[in-house]
């Protein structure tokens, strides 16, 4: 698959309000199945997945070009009634910045869990299924040093290498035959534009709602926190300047949300989507914010414009 993005959001510096760039992305993966024990299968899954970041913007924002190429390979196994398997991933993530004063580096990883539906008491009306997995992820990065257009030297992001837990949950839990409930947790090495990497702890927790046949509402909650890896200001190596002399630990940040929505069917073939979401971010630097989105759609549903059937010829 191909995916195109231009995507505009809101930011919290100076220079601009705006936060302007375009992804490219693309991926592949390759499955196929192996017997190995009385008649029951091994999945194996092979793929890519690589994603280019360009900044619509000519100074303050081009430290977050950059190019990520990640391959992994996948391993699963029945385990319950052929309706849940047990999985193991391996992964290896290469990745290239445009900027002078953030490493390349590289990620592997391997995680462990269970997929699939997992049985519970409550017949065809309630159910859980998803995936959960716990692992690691081992973070280089290169050459501490760079010069810049200036000619003066400083040392890169000092944290060159981590070692962190990988946790990812994806679970979808049908309450009645009215009501869904979702949870996503996550906790990764992650791309920072203020050093070599940031580690991410993310929860985000949805219910949604039939109120009548043709409308569902839909409520939302998230929390986030983002633990960048380098200091700042950086610290220069070729001589003594007092204004890069006192390099403190990049603060924390961290962001909360809440919101909700309605769809109503007017057709078969179209939706009304309406709905709210607040977000608060949080920094002892005085760069908190707050956005407000509003959002009126409508979706089309192709599939729903049958052709009519003819009638059978005559003979």
């Amino acid at each position: 698959g191909i995916i195109y993005e231009r995507l505009e959001d809101p930011i919290e510096i100076q220079d601009t309000s705006e936060f302007k760039r375009t992804n490219y992305r693309g991926f592949w993966t390759v499955s196929f199945e192996r017997d190995v024990f009385f008649g029951s299968k091994v999945q194996l899954d092979v793929g890519m997945n690589m994603r280019d970041v360009n900044a619509r913007q000519e100074d303050d924002l081009d430290r977050n070009d950059r190019t990520d190429v990640e391959y992994f390979v996948k391993a699963s196994y029945p385990f319950w009634k052929e309706t849940t398997r047990l999985f193991a991933r391996a992964r290896y993530k290469n990745s290239e910045r445009e900027e002078k004063s953030i490493n390349d580096g590289y990620v592997f990883g391997m995680d462990y869990g269970i997929e699939g539906d997992f049985p519970i008491l409550g017949g065809e009306t309630r159910g859980l299924r998803g995936s959960v997995s716990v692992g690691f992820d081992h973070a280089e990065y290169d050459d501490k040093e760079f010069t810049d257009d200036k000619g003066r030297r400083f040392e890169r992001d000092d944290n060159d290498s981590d070692t962190s837990l990988a946790v990812r949950a994806a679970l979808q839990y049908t309450m009645g035959p009215r009501t869904v409930i979702d949870l996503r947790a996550l906790r990764t090495n992650q791309f920072s534009s203020f050093g070599n990497y940031q580690i991410t702890d993310r929860v985000d927790l949805t219910a949604q709602h039939t109120i009548r046949p043709q409308l569902i509402g839909r409520i939302a909650a998230f929390g986030e926190h983002s633990d960048p890896s380098n200091r700042t200001p950086l610290q220069r190596t070729d001589g003594n300047d007092p204004s890069f002399n006192n390099t403190a630990p990049q603060r924390n940040i961290s962001r909360w949300g809440i919101g909700g929505g309605l769809r109503y069917t007017l057709t078969d073939w179209t939706d009304l989507d309406m709905s709210y979401d607040y977000e608060r971010r949080n920094a002892p630097d005085d760069r908190g914010y707050s956005n407000h989105r509003v959002t009126l759609g409508i979706t089309f549903y192709l599939t729903a414009l049958k052709p009519s059937a003819k009638a059978a010829p005559v003979r």
